[in-house]
């Protein structure tokens, strides 16, 4: 393992000497190749068995996010509104009901109100989010701390990763995967993403499991949904868990998450009355690099199926003579919004398939993959929240696919769209190696 720490080392102080990597995306792209062939090698290989391994990985993967830091957030400006918000909400006012550039807020103004994105949207982070986003813009150095405070708990959630591996008695060096991927490195130290938060507290949450402490499991489980309400999808895998040794187990989990989320999200929605409306103009607006979306409503517009949804709107009009009522829908009548709605229904049919799997960290990674696979929307850092269970389940090409995601930053730095050239070469790449490596495992299984 001790030249593939140098590699990773070297390759980070490179990217590094860079600093703004949005000006260089050969530099990026290189980096990635580079160290995801090492990983993919360190993952199939896994020989070393000692404890000194573990320190190694432990070591490089902090030293790896130290350089992290220093590296300038320009691939998203998501850290930005971050702080942003977090200002706005030290002020008193109500980020999720106050756009950045409302006139209440021009006092608050500097040059980080114009770093920010999307200023005429009200911020869409749940609460446990936004009061990390506070605590950070309290000091007098709000990205950085931003920074710290999420490359640290990313640290930690490589020490719970190679926790949980060891519980399921498989070998330690799989957790470099995780702990050394470039990808993971970026988004969390590097770009200051607020998903190391949620991916931390699930971890915490299945090492819980593991322990059998319910109660420690159901706030952990709430802490993620209070984090980025994506988690939320996952809840019924531990809700029919076969950890719990006891119905009274089950209750203490269901009782410590559920009455959690029902406090602090009741509160918050009634609060707002409502759900907030920037979570709205998400997920009707929002479209990157869905790797069903992308083809599927282009295939709606050439099939003209808005021309029949038309012709339908046309005849329930007629036949009720409720014209104020169906008029409402035309609006959004269009291959974009229909093929989200196509999309919402198969990743419910889904969802209830990938909560049946075997164990639980089969079924988070299936219902997390489920998550991207039918979205509009998959930004690099979404595959936060698949990686450490593609780890644990010792799948090599989600690895492939974490590395092909940064092909997705080209497009946008370029000013290119990104279907169909890059969209094939991240999605078929990863389709490829997906179907190679079920044809390894079917082959091993018969053999």
């Amino acid at each position: 393992m001790g030249w593939l720490s140098i590699i990773m080392v070297v390759g980070a102080v490179s990217a590094w000497t860079v600093l703004d990597l949005a000006k260089h995306p050969v530099w990026l792209i290189s980096w990635g190749v580079v160290g995801f062939a090492g990983l993919v090698v360190e993952a199939v290989n896994c020989r070393s068995r000692s404890i000194g391994g573990v320190a190694r990985i432990m070591v490089v993967a902090a030293l790896l996010r130290g350089i992290g830091l220093l590296i300038v957030p320009t691939l998203s400006s998501d850290i930005y509104r971050y702080a942003w918000d977090g200002q706005v909400a030290l002020s008193g006012a109500n980020p999720y009901l106050t756009t950045p550039d409302a006139t209440e807020l021009i006092p608050l103004r500097s040059a980080l109100w114009q770093r920010v994105d999307h200023r005429d949207i009200p911020t869409v982070y749940p609460p446990l989010a936004l009061a990390s986003f506070a605590l950070a813009s309290a000091g007098p150095i709000p990205i950085m701390t931003l920074k710290v405070m999420y490359g640290s708990l990313d640290l930690l959630s490589v020490w719970l990763l190679i926790g949980i591996l060891r519980n399921r008695a498989i070998h330690p060096g799989w957790a470099v995967g995780y702990a050394w991927n470039p990808l993971v490195v970026l988004e969390t130290a590097g770009m200051g993403h607020v998903d190391s938060l949620g991916v931390l507290l699930l971890l915490a949450a299945v090492a819980s499991t593991d322990l059998r402490r319910e109660r420690a499991t159901g706030l952990a489980v709430a802490g993620a949904v209070l984090a980025k309400a994506v988690p939320v999808v996952a809840l019924p895998l531990w809700l029919r868990s076969t950890h719990w040794v006891s119905v009274a187990a089950r209750s203490r989990f269901v009782v410590a998450a559920l009455a959690t989320l029902f406090i602090v999200s009741g509160t918050w929605l009634w609060r707002l009355g409502g759900i907030p409306p920037g979570w709205f103009k998400f997920g009707v607006s929002w479209e990157f690099n869905g790797p069903l979306f992308e083809p599927l409503w282009r295939t709606l517009g050439v099939l003209a199926i808005p021309d029949i949804v038309t012709a339908g709107l046309d005849t329930l009009k007629d036949w009720t003579g409720q014209h104020g009522y169906w008029n409402r829908f035309y609006p959004y009548n269009y291959p974009q919004f229909l093929a989200k709605l196509l999309l919402a229904g198969s990743l419910a049919w889904f969802l209830v398939r990938a909560w049946q799997a075997a164990t639980l960290e089969i079924g988070l990674r299936r219902v997390f993959f489920g998550v991207l696979l039918f979205s509009a929307t998959v930004y690099p850092w979404y595959l936060l929240w698949v990686l450490p269970w593609a780890v644990v389940t010792r799948r090599v090409s989600y690895l492939v696919l974490s590395a092909l995601a940064l092909i997705s930053y080209v497009p946008q730095l370029m000013g290119q769209p990104v279907f169909p050239l890059y969209w094939s070469v991240m999605w078929g790449g990863f389709g490829a190696a997906w179907l190679a490596e079920r044809w390894r495992q079917d082959r091993e299984h018969n053999a």
